[in-house]
C-alpha cells in the first residue's frame, strides 16, 4: 500500500420484509419517550473504546481498541470474560490495522484488516470464542485493499460495503470473494467544504430484511434505501445542508424492523436521543437515554443497551423500551 494511502488511514477518526412504495416524504414525530432504565453492568477488564459489540444468548463479542486481545467473548448479562485473542502488529498472525462490520448472524462480528486484506469473521456462543478467515479483499488497479469504512454481511452471501471517499463514500452491494458489484448508491449532497483525509465516519449504515438506512454525520438527514437496488425510497432531512461544525448520528444499528440512530449529545455528560425509523421511512417517536453513550445494541429479548466510556471502565446500561 503507498505511502500516501498509509497516511490517509492513519487520520481515520478513532424483521419485516417491506414492499411498499416509495414515500416521497417521510412523517415525522417530535414526541419524545423516555427508555426505561433497568440496570447498569460494568465491563470487567476492559477500559478502552469498544468499536463494536454483539450479544446472542448469554454471551457476548466485543471488539475494542486495545493492542492484545482486542476480541473478547463475555458471558451475557454479567460480562465476565470468557476467552480473548487478537494482537496489533507487523508480526505472523497479527493485526496491522483493525476494522469491524455487522452480520445478518446474531453473536457475528466481521473484523478485517485493510493493510493485510484479509477478512476474519469472529463468532460466540455460550463457552467459546473462534475467529476464521473468511476472504482477501478485493484491489484497486494498484493492488491495493479497498479503503471500505464498513462492511454488513448479508443473508445471501453478498456485502453491503462502504468504500470510503474524500467527498462521498460510495456504498454497494458485492460478493467480496470476486469483487463483482451487484448494485451502487452514491449521497447527492452538496459539500460546500473540503473534507481532509478519509471520512470512514461520514455515515453510519444499518440493514434490516431488504432495507438499508443511512444516517449521515455532518447532514442533518437520514435515507432509507432498497436493498435488492439500493434506491432510494425515503428521505428525511431532504433541505439539509453540509455543516462541519455539527455532529449528528454517531452511530445506527437495526431492531425488529426498525433503525434506531443514535444522535450526538448536545453537551457532555447529558443523555442522548436516538432517532427511530422504520422500514417505509417513517420517522417515530425518538427516545431519550439517562446517560450519554457512544454505542448502542440490542439483546436477545429486545432490550437496549448503551455504552458509555468512564476513566475506569466502559458500562453497558440496559433500557427497556
Amino acid at each position: 500500500m503507498n505511502l500516501i494511502k498509509i497516511a490517509c488511514w492513519l487520520t481515520l477518526p478513532v424483521v419485516f420484509s417491506c414492499n411498499s412504495p416509495r414515500s416521497e416524504k417521510a412523517q415525522t414525530s417530535e414526541k419524545v419517550r423516555d427508555a426505561q432504565l433497568i440496570d447498569s453492568i460494568v465491563i470487567k477488564d476492559n477500559v478502552a473504546r469498544i468499536s463494536n459489540i454483539t450479544v446472542t444468548g448469554n454471551a457476548a463479542l466485543i471488539v475494542t481498541n486495545e493492542r492484545e486481545n482486542f476480541i473478547r467473548a463475555f458471558s451475557y448479562p454479567e460480562f465476565m470474560n470468557i476467552d480473548s485473542t487478537g494482537t496489533r502488529g507487523q508480526g505472523p498472525g497479527e493485526w496491522v490495522s483493525v476494522m469491524t462490520g455487522q452480520s445478518d448472524v446474531a453473536g457475528e462480528i466481521p473484523v478485517y484488516d485493510i493493510m493485510n486484506r484479509l477478512v476474519r469473521i469472529a463468532s460466540v456462543n455460550d463457552s467459546s470464542l473462534t475467529v476464521d478467515d473468511y476472504c482477501m479483499l478485493p484491489i484497486d488497479d494498484e493492488g491495493d485493499a479497498l479503503p471500505y469504512g464498513n462492511l454488513i454481511k448479508l443473508p445471501d452471501g453478498h456485502w453491503l460495503a462502504k468504500e470510503n471517499d474524500i467527498r462521498r463514500s460510495k456504498l454497494s452491494i458485492i460478493d467480496l470473494t470476486t469483487g463483482d458489484e451487484k448494485a451502487t448508491f452514491i449521497p447527492q449532497l452538496e459539500i460546500n467544504d473540503r473534507i481532509k483525509g478519509y471520512p470512514s465516519d461520514d455515515y453510519w449504515i444499518a440493514e434490516s430484511d431488504g432495507r438499508v438506512v443511512v444516517g449521515y454525520v455532518q447532514f442533518e438527514r437520514i435515507d432509507v434505501l432498497n436493498l435488492t437496488d439500493l434506491s432510494t425510497i425515503a428521505s428525511i432531512g431532504e433541505k439539509s445542508i453540509f455543516n462541519k461544525d455539527k455532529i449528528y448520528t454517531i452511530k445506527a444499528v437495526a431492531h425488529d424492523g426498525r433503525f434506531y440512530l443514535l444522535q450526538s449529545p448536545e453537551e457532555s455528560g447529558e443523555g442522548q436521543i436516538i432517532r427511530v425509523v422504520d422500514c417505509n421511512g417513517n420517522e417515530e417517536n425518538p427516545i431519550r437515554l439517562t446517560r450519554p453513550a457512544y454505542a448502542i445494541a440490542f439483546d436477545a429479548d429486545g432490550m437496549l443497551l448503551a455504552i458509555e466510556e468512564t476513566p475506569e471502565a466502559n458500562i453497558c446500561f440496559r433500557y427497556a423500551l
